[in-house]
């Protein structure tokens, strides 16, 4: 033990420092001096960043906020949907057609459903008994509407839309899009156009629920046509599954639906690609929406 104190207090040459350990000292050092330059300015960097980002986010905020309140004012008239529904189902029942029984009648009625909940409205070049064979499948269903979907007929949807009392820029800004295969862009001023009669139904004028609408519905059509009334059910029963499907609640982006959703494609949750066929839907539902909306009102 005492040798070891001994030989530690013995004094030592200091050996210099060799002109390589010197040089390698000086590049770390050089590095060191370096890396926080440039820290320093990615701090710098980072700041102006965010300071041009914040705005922006702080928008998106703002914007999402708008969307939900957007969301919110959408349910009661999807509610009221719904309920029509039911209603115009039990008027189903009491309609005298020789030509179909009671339960032929409630198939037509599910089947028309059915095409609804795959995103397909009422066809305006279709044969008025085309939607009383349910589809198979989604691609079953998209396979056979395909031929009622021609540039032609697209035409005169866009034509006929531009009868209607809407925005007008909204919806040229649709078919422009839609025309330059902007597949998205289109749907997003699609599902604003609409949106936009629906709540300002339910905002200006509350409509009639369940019977209440049924009467004003049956009220535009000559009581003797059973015939007609009964198409006319069953085109707003389609029509309100399209509505529901393509509304429908997102339940936290866990699942996106097969059918395209507003919720995920406004909210940038949407992981598949937005297709032609998309917007081909949104289009037919925005025509027959506003053929519903002009019924209720007695402009039919």
């Amino acid at each position: 033990m005492s040798d070891l104190k001994a030989g530690n207090s013995e004094s030592r040459p200091v050996t210099p420092p060799s002109q390589e350990n010197i040089d390698t000292f000086t590049a770390v050092q050089e590095n060191i001096t370096r890396m926080a330059e440039n820290f320093l300015k990615s701090v710098e960097v980072a700041q102006v960043i965010a300071d041009k980002i914040y705005p922006i986010v702080e928008g998106l905020g703002k914007a999402t906020i708008k969307a939900y309140e957007i969301a919110n004012a959408m349910q009661p008239m999807l509610d009221f949907a719904q309920q029509l529904s039911v209603s115009l189902a039990k008027m189903i029942a009491n309609i005298n057609l020789p030509a179909y029984t009671e339960e032929e009648r409630q198939q037509i009625l599910e089947s028309h459903q059915k095409w609804g909940e795959y995103g397909w409205s009422w066809l305006p070049s279709a044969p008025i008994n085309f939607f009383h064979t349910p589809p198979l499948s989604l691609d079953d269903a998209n396979a056979k509407v395909e031929q009622y979907c021609s540039s032609e007929e697209i035409e005169k949807v866009f034509e006929k839309l531009r009868t209607f009392n809407l925005q007008k820029v909204d919806l040229e800004s649709a078919i422009y899009c839609y025309q330059n295969k902007q597949y998205k862009a289109c749907a997003l001023l699609l599902f604003g156009l609409i949106e936009a009669p629906l709540i300002q139904k339910q905002k200006s004028d509350k409509p009639s629920v369940g019977s209440g609408a049924v009467r004003r519905i049956r009220g535009q059509i000559d009581a003797e046509e059973e015939s007609k009334i009964f198409f006319t059910i069953l085109c707003c029963t389609n029509l309100f599954s399209c509505l529901e499907k393509v509304f429908e609640n997102a339940h936290d982006f866990k699942v996106e639906p097969f059918v395209i959703n507003r919720n995920f494609v406004a909210h940038g949750m949407s992981t598949r690609r937005i297709e032609k066929r998309d917007c081909i839907q949104l289009f037919f539902i925005l025509q027959n929406l506003l053929q519903f909306l002009d019924l209720l009102d007695g402009k039919e």
